[in-house]
């Protein structure tokens, strides 16, 4: 009976167990910078449009939608930024930077401003069960992998507090393997803000 439990369980949310394998991928080569975490990124927002879209959480699938883009942008990006490196696709000549502290407060500013219309928008067009949540994952998020794209470091720190509410927020809609997830991305994530952090002392 458990074996038939686990295979009707994993027929119904294979997309969800694929989304949550091709993240892991991705973040592990994000924290080594690999320019493959990008092709990951695309594998990954693919199969979370599906998940996020029955699941009713629309802020976070249109999320995806802006991961796709990104990730293409990202890939080309850091392909500009790693001419003349090796063929083991790691990124040479383009740095991790720190975020202005003027850029960082417009960053900071914009994001806020902009999570009040995304809530509206999916608690009275969406009816997103989690609007709140689900504005401020969303907003914040875009904000982070734009970081990311740049090579900026503090793109970590986003990260962790991201990733911590969505775990919370994908637990209550019953998504146990995509709070897994981002759970395991939290943690990650401190180890990957520490990673980029020893890379910049090392090329300073």
């Amino acid at each position: 009976m458990t074996n038939s439990f686990i295979i009707d369980w994993l027929s119904n949310h294979w997309q969800e167990v694929a989304g949550v394998i091709a993240g892991l991928a991705y973040l592990f080569f994000a924290v080594r910078q690999s320019i493959l975490l990008w092709a990951l990124g695309i594998i990954s927002a693919v199969f979370f449009i599906v998940v996020f879209f029955r699941a009713e959480v629309y802020g976070n699938m249109v999320l995806q939608a802006y991961y796709l883009g990104m990730s293409i942008y990202g890939w080309i990006h850091w392909a500009k930024g790693s001419e003349g490196a090796s063929e083991k696709a790691s990124v040479g000549p383009l740095p991790v930077t720190r975020l202005p502290q003027r850029q960082g407060m417009i960053s900071l500013l914009v994001s806020g401003l902009a999570v009040l219309p995304v809530y509206f928008l999916l608690r009275d067009l969406a009816h997103s069960p989690v609007p709140f949540l689900d504005a401020v994952t969303s907003v914040l998020s875009m904000t982070a992998t734009w970081m990311l794209a740049r090579k900026i470091i503090e793109n970590w720190i986003v990260w962790i507090a991201v990733d911590a509410v969505s775990s919370f927020m994908y637990f209550s809609r019953e998504l146990y393997f995509t709070a897994f997830l981002y759970a395991v991305y939290a943690i990650v994530a401190i180890l990957g803000f520490f990673a980029w952090k020893k890379t910049m002392q090392v090329t300073s």
